[in-house]
């Protein structure tokens, strides 16, 4: 049953992930000069800009990198049941 099993599985194709399904979210970036009567600079405007724009790739990047991780750990788990896939479907 383990060979046949583990010959079933080396036929299979490759299954190349889809993209996660996602919900877009915006936020705000606000910057305060705490109580000093004068304009925040172009040069420190562009500064936060993109010192934001970093924040949000890196976060982005993360949380894709911390679903794709519990995916797999999903998927380890459902091998080491040493049930058909037929078994998960309803």
């Amino acid at each position: 049953m383990t060979q046949e099993w583990e010959e079933k599985k080396k036929s299979w194709e490759d299954v190349k992930e889809d993209p996660f399904l996602t919900t877009k979210k915006e936020y705000v970036v606000c910057a305060d000069t705490m109580g000093q009567d004068k304009e925040i600079s172009k040069e420190d405007r562009e500064y936060l800009e993109d010192f934001t724009k970093l924040l949000a790739k890196s976060w982005e990047d993360k949380e894709k990198e911390l679903l794709s991780f519990d995916i797999d750990k999903q998927l380890e788990y459902l091998e080491s049941l040493k049930a058909e896939p037929k078994d998960f479907v309803d």
